[in-house]
């Protein structure tokens, strides 16, 4: 289900990009490669269900600010977070580190 979500996701944002979606000066494109702690996933995991709310309180807003007589109409727009492992430690790695953590 994931795969085909990032499927969509990727041509979306292809599309958008050669449409010159990225133009606008308020754009953004944002990649982090981090290194968390079960801690930190956490605290990173909470601070983008927040974002997404907040964007969501935003569009509702922004809908009811374009029914109103003053709207200058609206535009498309898309945002997408994600927060995943990242393949490039191998997963037997990954497996070690998890029965470690499991057995403190």
């Amino acid at each position: 289900m994931a795969a085909a979500a990032i499927e969509e996701i990727g041509q979306t944002v292809t599309a958008a990009a050669a449409a010159g979606g990225f133009d606008d000066e308020g754009a953004r494109l944002t990649r982090l490669p981090l290194a968390l702690d079960r801690a930190g996933w956490d605290e990173v995991a909470s601070a983008l269900a927040e974002l997404s709310e907040r964007v969501e309180s935003i569009a509702r807003s922004a809908g009811d600010r374009a029914a109103g007589e003053a709207s200058e109409g609206l535009r498309e727009a898309g945002v997408v977070t994600m927060l995943f492992e990242s393949p490039q430690q191998a997963p037997t790695e990954r497996h070690r580190a998890r029965s470690k953590r499991a057995a403190e």
